[in-house]
């Protein structure tokens, strides 16, 4: 939006911010979905860690790395794109 300052005040309304907290919070939990029901891994304590944490489950599947491609892996991406853009425009 820094970029864009024109869509700014069209997308940043009250409904439209209560919104993307809604998104947040239900992509947040529906990442763990396919874990807490037992169909991609399995929340387990595991004795290394001392904690409870997503473990293999009987076929040796994990959503670990799913997990870290789609939780981590392409927000930083997204992240850099935008701090990238906003350099470029700045220093334009």
């Amino acid at each position: 939006m820094i970029t864009r300052t024109s869509v700014y005040s069209k997308i940043y309304k009250r409904v439209w911010i209560g919104a993307m907290i809604v998104f947040c919070w239900v992509f947040s939990y529906s990442m763990q979905m396919p874990t807490l029901f037992g169909v991609w891994g399995k929340f387990d304590f595991d004795p290394n860690l001392g904690s409870c944490t997503i473990t293999k489950d009987t076929n040796g599947h994990s959503s670990k790395a799913f997990l870290f491609i789609v939780g981590f892996v392409i927000p930083c991406l997204v992240i850099i794109c935008c701090y990238t853009v906003i350099f470029w425009v700045v220093h334009k």
